[in-house]
Order: C-alpha cells, then sequence, then structure tokens
C-alpha cells in the first residue's frame, strides 16, 4: 500500500537545499507576516519579521539573510526605498547581494520593472500558495 503525503507532509514541502535558510518577511499587516512564517518554516526556514522598511534595514544591518520578502507599500519606509538602500548603502553590506522578492497584491504593467530598477530579483503576488513560494525558494536558493 502507498503511503500519502497530505499538503502539510514535509515529504511534500521539501526543498532540495540543505542547510537551514535565515529569510526575512517585511510587511506591515501582522498577519500577512505570520502566514508567510509558517509557510517558510515548513520548508525549513526561520523568519525574522520587520514591519516596514525602515525596521528592515535594522535587521539587515545585523544579520545576514539568505532572502529577503519585502512588501511594496508601507508606512514609514517602503519596500522601494528600503531595498534602494540595501542595494547602495555600505551599513547594508551583509546584504548587498541577498536576494529579495517583491511582495505585493497589486501587479500593474510597469511594477515589475520598478521593482527590478530599484534592485529586486523577483515577485511574488500575494495571496501566496505554497507552490508558488517553494518555486521562490528553489530559484533563489540555489545552495
Amino acid at each position: 500500500m502507498a503511503t500519502e503525503h497530505p499538503i502539510d507532509s514535509p515529504a511534500k514541502t521539501a526543498l532540495a537545499c540543505t542547510t537551514k535558510c535565515h529569510i526575512l518577511v517585511v510587511d506591515d499587516e501582522p498577519i500577512n507576516q505570520q502566514i508567510m512564517g509558517a509557510m517558510l518554516n515548513r520548508f525549513g526556514c526561520t523568519v525574522k519579521n520587520a514591519a516596514n522598511g525602515q525596521l528592515a534595514l535594522a535587521a539587515a544591518s545585523s544579520e545576514n539573510f539568505d532572502l529577503i520578502f519585502m512588501d511594496i507599500q508601507m508606512p514609514v519606509m517602503d519596500g522601494i526605498e528600503a531595498t534602494r538602500q540595501l542595494r547602495t548603502n555600505r551599513a547594508y553590506a551583509k546584504n548587498a547581494v541577498t536576494p529579495i522578492v517583491a511582495l505585493s497584491a497589486y501587479a500593474i504593467a510597469g511594477d515589475n520593472s520598478r521593482w527590478l530598477d530599484a534592485g529586486m530579483n523577483d515577485h511574488l503576488a500575494k495571496p501566496v500558495t505554497l507552490d508558488s513560494l517553494q518555486h521562490i525558494l528553489e530559484v533563489h536558493l540555489k545552495k
């Protein structure tokens, strides 16, 4: 008899990377942080949250991340400006080449070029699914 693997089975959601991934999730909505954190934990990732771009910069100045998920629209400092700072300011050199993936529910023609021009590497549309998240992790966390 074959063993079934429900969607929440680690065998179904396991990533090909063998090392723990440290991820920064930047989103001003606590529920989005919780959902992303739970999904990333299922892939074996450790997660740190930041509620805006300014807090993301503070985290990036003291920790190394394997990947950053950056919401676009946030109070205090938006994701575009935070990404520009991460890419150009020496204070964030630890994460200067860390892949940054835009998180947005509002994808309008031309937005991708704005995000790429700011230094983001990819885009993940909200609501995030396990399949779309797994794809992003596999593309950007090749180890």
